[in-house]
């Protein structure tokens, strides 16, 4: 904005170079009151915070919330707000869903808005240009990125828009096509057009490194909790006839759910009489037909979503709690395992990468083999005939958690990135990564 003041032939004229406006000795009050609004206009830099997540529609659990529902995620209420905190800080908070239940934009509150653009989950092509499209009519002035979305980073870089990543998502992939994804990621999160990326658990921000991104913009985080395993003796191995398994997350391959499936089929043809439990949603109809197709339908129950408060007492009265992601999954680090632990039911988990810094096998878990439903169903076997093993496993449950536990909680993360003040930024560099706070082996 431009504004100028000069004389001609004894005579002041103000000349607005933004506003084509020019105005004289003769000129109006009309005119005067027109220049200043439209300079005033102009002048007003508005503050515009704009968070993208793939899923999770916000708009739904802020209603749900403000309702007075159950959870049915961990810590929706927690993360809920911490974005609704700060709509003090910026004229206006936004959160744009991808996969969100048709298009939309909406006022939930003064100064708090959720954006959806009903992507599908299997065209992510096409989401990233809904997503592009809806960032260019909403013009943020900073975005919070929670998926890792290559283009959209490139696309905010050449605006010149500030951004920041808080992913929970490890980097572990060795094909051709994971190494040219991670080399594009690395080079824009090196830009200095990204302030911060903060990813979940120490394990997935090394492999953020590993892929190439300086360490000193890193920064770990996990949620917060309310409870841990000392609320809970350790277990002894109920010599019982029938064993309860349980998995909770979502419900997909890749998730290593069918793996969960065919154990049990190996399990009752070897002998040994187990059932097994799956909550959550998610590819149901693939998962119930390898059931029925093994003729487990007596033994295998999908139970759906429950109050994210009823998980820890579900696990605590199954026998074995698996956590069997597949190694192409790309996990942060799952909650259940922290919620597993505090359950003081032993854990069966997959050799996962991001699993196995803190996880090791008849320490503090039963790792199996990834993907091979008949590995998963020797390592149950094992467990479940070795009481001196099952009450080991439990016992050392408290340990592991402790081992786990990181200071840096999601909320406080969040809102130190978004106000990108001094205070907030000695704080996210008194905890990046590489500030010698973290156990960093492997």
């Amino acid at each position: 904005m431009h504004v100028c003041v000069i004389m001609v032939q004894g005579r002041f004229r103000v000349n607005s170079m933004a506003s084509g406006i020019e105005i004289g000795h003769r000129s109006t009050k009309a005119d005067i009151l027109r220049l200043g609004h439209k300079i005033s206009m102009q002048m007003v830099t508005h503050k515009k915070l704009l968070v993208i997540q793939y899923g999770g529609d916000y708009k739904d659990a802020y209603y749900n919330i403000a309702e007075g529902n159950s959870e049915y995620y961990a810590n929706q209420r927690y993360s809920v707000n911490a974005v609704s905190h700060l709509k003090d800080r910026f004229d206006e908070v936004a959160t744009l869903c991808c996969q969100s239940s048709g298009c939309y934009s909406e006022i939930l509150e003064p100064g708090l808005r959720a954006i959806g653009i009903g992507a599908a989950l299997e065209d992510y092509e096409s989401a990233i240009k809904k997503t592009i499209i809806a960032i260019r009519q909403y013009e943020p002035s900073f975005v919070i990125l929670r998926t890792p979305a290559i283009d959209v980073m490139r696309w905010l870089r050449k605006r010149k828009i500030p951004s920041a990543l808080i992913l929970a998502d490890s980097f572990n992939g060795r094909s051709l096509s994971d190494r040219l994804r991670y080399f594009r990621l690395a080079r824009e999160c090196n830009h200095h057009n990204v302030r911060w990326i903060g990813n979940h658990g120490v394990g997935s921000c090394l492999s953020l490194r590993n892929i190439g991104i300086r360490a000193d913009k890193i920064v770990p985080w996990d949620w917060p909790v309310s409870i841990n395993p000392s609320a809970r003796e350790p277990k002894i191995l109920d010599e019982k006839n029938a064993h309860r398994l349980i998995y909770v997350g979502a419900i997909s391959i890749d998730k290593g759910v069918t793996d969960c499936i065919e154990a049990v089929n190996y399990l009752r043809r070897a002998g040994v009489s187990v059932a097994l439990d799956i909550y959550g949603k998610g590819q149901l109809q693939e998962c119930r037909s390898l059931v029925e197709k093994l003729g487990l339908l007596e033994y295998v129950n999908f139970c759906g979503l429950v109050p994210n408060s009823e998980i820890i007492p579900r696990m605590a009265a199954a026998d074995v709690v698996l956590i069997p992601s597949r190694s192409s999954y790309p996990e942060g680090f799952p909650k259940t395992i922290n919620e597993g632990l505090c359950s003081r039911t032993p854990l069966v988990v997959s050799n996962h990468p991001i699993f196995a810094r803190l996880l090791k096998n008849g320490e503090n878990a039963m790792v199996f083999k990834s993907a091979s439903g008949e590995d998963l169903a020797l390592k149950i076997r094992e467990l479940l005939v070795d009481p001196n093993l099952y009450h080991a496993l439990s016992n050392n449950a408290f340990a592991t958690w402790q081992r786990l536990q990181i200071a840096v909680k999601w909320g406080d993360l969040f809102k130190n990135i978004a106000i990108n003040n001094p205070e907030g930024d000695a704080w996210l560099h008194a905890n990046r990564l590489d500030s010698g706070i973290y156990d960093l082996s492997v």
